[in-house]
């Protein structure tokens, strides 16, 4: 047999009994040549089931023989595999399935997606589509390689590690790569490299290619650049106002990291900006060396500048600013200055240092405030504690140190003011240095007009000459402390109020001192209706003393008058007006007369005396400086006590009392004062004045009103009661005697 499988009778050669796919049975065939066939069918088929001789391929020809369906065995087969048909022809929409074993039965094709029932199918070996298409919404896992003439990923793709998508013979750059493409627009990008190896994310605009990221073989990369000359660079010459932009997060830091290595290496400079204050700092090795804060203070070599430049260094020479070719400058200008000259300059030429002024040109307008010369060290000397040095280092806020240590001071080239120091005195002269003025020694006096002042404060001049005038400017008053008599010598000292001419204070020689007067008898004179207060804290009025034009003194309190002491010697208190309160009149008040009377008035209260401690006199009343009676306290009541001592009387004789008694009239009576009110009873003053004197005071005058003290009475009453008694006992014992008989 010329062919070895059943593949190889493809029936190309019809009529060959050789060949099976010419064997061919049709109506009005020779018998002979059917037998043929079909013995040459039949030998065939036994030795391809018996594995003697067979076929790999299988192949089923349509009615015409125009097309075929082929079933082909792999190339090389291990190990000997039978499929055993299922009996019947299956139902529709079912598909021929293995149970692992060769053993083949119908089973429903619902939910088998792919040409086996594993969801993730996977091929061994390489896969070539021969420029064909591989469709379909489920999974392709590929081991091998694929080799296509494109690729069309419209879901998830992944290509796992130690694998790769490789993309060959890209001729054009704008075609061929990957494309990532947004099927409901028009606008969609490349992954691509240009004919020089260089690769590019390309950006399709509508109607052109942009070219947006091209890193080259030298490893540049170019945003919006298609040949960068560095490692990275961003826009082109047309490109308008190109930008980085780092981002971060609100408290984090945004950063641009430079070194040389790994780990710290790798950082050595930095750019920093710190999004939580808003402030950029910038490091060099490892170290932050300038900071630019949120309110635009740049600080050199401090963390926290306070001003729109503030450089800190350690070492001398840092934060110079040096120009080898000629002036070195340091300009500062004052925006909101109003004139043209707002432009400050520190320049060093020759040595030497100009601090000037200039116009906004800084070329016109030069004016030179300061000008330091080439000078020997410590000409010029600010310590860290502010002290300024002159020839010297510091040893206070101002120090001048020379062989004449002379300070002048002058106007048009000539020194109107000179100060020097001598054996630690300080002497302040003008008019070319001939004429001292002051003098402020090494003990701390200063003299004027002296050189050798006695005192702190020492002025001497001829007669009025030693005057201090103090001149306030805001209300135009000008003061003195002067001789008191100008132009006399030794006549006292005046304060003097030069705006008003008057003597304000006045100490003469006999150290008299008067307030608002210039001549004086005694040691404190103030003028008629002079005041004297003193102010509480709040600057109120809380006590005062004055004397008037009646030549009274007045004690004030809260603005008003309280007491005074009257011309002739009284004391008022409470009121102004009498010494003699109560007296015929209403007014209220006390009064102790210069005569030494007192008097007391008082509205709706009363006068007290208090004893505290023990019993005993609360007042003591003397006649001629002898005591005359007392009114004495106890816890129960009150005592009025008159002298009624032995020791203090002679011609003692016993009173017959009885007709003074029956002369007495007493009466009963209301008040003038008080007509409605209750009944009093007593006697008259004038009627006892003729019966009992004694016990009736008439006054210093005629006009006095009378009084009685009814004390007086008790001894008139005793002994008529006594005499009575007597009489009552006599008419008694008569009596008895009678009634005996």
């Amino acid at each position: 047999m010329s062919k070895d499988k059943i593949a190889d009778y493809d029936g190309a050669t019809a009529g060959n009994n050789t060949d099976i796919g010419g064997i061919s049975i049709d109506e009005g065939m020779l018998p002979s040549t059917v037998n043929n066939s079909m013995r040459e069918l039949t030998r065939q088929l036994g030795a391809f089931a018996d594995g003697t001789d067979g076929i790999d391929v299988l192949n089923l020809h349509d009615d015409d023989a125009s097309a075929s369906i082929k079933i082909q065995a792999p190339a090389t087969v291990t190990t000997t595999t039978t499929f055993t048909l299922p009996d019947g022809d299956g139902t529709s929409g079912y598909a021929l399935v293995t149970n692992g074993s060769g053993q083949l039965s119908w089973a429903s094709a619902a939910g088998i997606g792919n040409v086996v029932e594993d969801t993730t199918p996977q091929l061994g070996g390489n896969l070539d589509l021969n420029s064909n298409n591989i469709t379909g919404t489920g999974n392709i896992d590929v081991t091998g390689t694929v080799t296509a003439d494109g690729l069309d990923v419209q879901g998830d793709g992944t290509i796992s590690g130690g694998s790769r998508l490789t993309i060959s013979n890209i001729a054009d750059e704008n075609n061929d790569g990957i494309r990532l493409d947004d099927s409901t627009t028009s606008r969609f990008n490349n992954l691509t490299q240009d004919s020089s190896g260089n690769f590019k994310i390309q950006h399709w605009t509508g109607s052109a290619w942009q070219n947006n990221l091209t890193v080259t073989t030298g490893g540049n990369v170019g945003i919006s650049n298609t040949a960068p000359d560095f490692n990275l660079s961003v826009g082109n010459s047309s490109s308008v106002n190109p930008s980085i932009q780092i981002m971060s997060a609100t408290n984090s830091n945004a950063q641009l990291l430079f070194g040389d290595g790994a780990g710290a290496a790798g950082y050595r400079g930095t750019i920093v900006y710190g999004n939580a204050t808003d402030s950029m700092s910038f490091s060099t090795a490892g170290a932050e060396r300038m900071r630019l804060t949120s309110a635009g203070l740049l600080g050199l070599g401090v963390t926290a500048p306070d001003g729109k430049l503030n450089v800190v260094s350690t070492a001398h020479n840092n934060g110079s600013i040096f120009d080898s070719t000629g002036t070195t400058q340091l300009w500062l200008r004052d925006t909101d200055a109003a004139s043209n000259q707002k432009n400050w300059g520190f320049q060093v030429s020759g040595g030497d240092l100009n601090i000037v002024r200039a116009n906004d040109d800084r070329a016109s307008g030069f004016v030179t405030p300061i000008y330091i010369q080439q000078a020997p060290a410590n000409s010029l000397v600010i310590d860290t504690n502010g002290n300024v040095g002159i020839g010297t280092v510091p040893l206070a806020k101002f120090h001048v140190n020379s062989t004449n240590s002379a300070f002048y001071m002058g106007y048009g080239g000539n020194e109107d003011i000179y100060l020097q120091t001598t054996n630690g005195n300080v002497l302040f002269t003008n008019k070319g240095a001939t004429t001292e003025r002051m003098r402020l020694t090494s003990g701390g006096n200063v003299g004027i007009g002296t050189s050798s002042p006695g005192k702190l404060m020492h002025l001497s001049a001829g007669n009025d000459s030693a005057s201090l005038r103090l001149e306030n400017t805001a209300n135009s008053k000008v003061w003195e402390i002067t001789p008191a008599n100008p132009g006399v010598a030794n006549s006292g000292l005046s304060i003097y109020n030069v705006t008003d001419d008057a003597v304000a204070l006045h100490v003469d020689n006999s150290n008299n001192v008067g307030i608002g007067v210039s001549s004086m008898t005694n040691k404190l004179v103030l003028p008629n209706a002079a005041y004297f207060a003193m102010q509480d804290t709040g600057g109120a009025e809380s006590l005062a003393i004055r004397a008037n034009t009646s030549n009274a003194m007045e004690f004030l309190t809260g603005g008003g008058e309280r007491g005074r002491f009257s011309a002739t010697g009284s004391l008022l208190v409470g009121q102004s007006s009498t010494s003699t309160p109560g007296v015929f009149n209403t007014t209220q008040g006390a009064a102790i007369a210069s005569t030494g009377r007192i008097h007391s008035s008082v509205d709706g209260s009363y006068s007290s005396f208090n004893r505290n401690g023990s019993d005993g006199v609360v007042i003591q009343l003397h006649r001629q400086g002898s005591g005359v009676g007392q009114i004495t306290v106890n816890s129960s009541g009150t005592t009025y006590n008159t002298t009624s001592d032995i020791r203090l009387k002679q011609d003692i004789e016993p009173l017959q009392a009885t007709d003074k008694l029956m002369d007495m009239n007493p009466v009963s009576y209301n008040w003038k004062v008080d007509p409605d009110g209750p009944r009093s009873m007593g006697f008259i003053a004038q009627e006892m004045r003729s019966v009992m004197p004694e016990a009736v005071s008439t006054g210093d005058d005629d006009d006095a009103m009378m009084s009685m003290d009814y004390g007086r009475i008790t001894p008139i009453l005793v002994s008529a009661l006594q005499d009575a008694h007597r009489k009552i006992e006599q008419l008694e014992q008569r009596l008895a005697d009678m009634e005996a008989k």
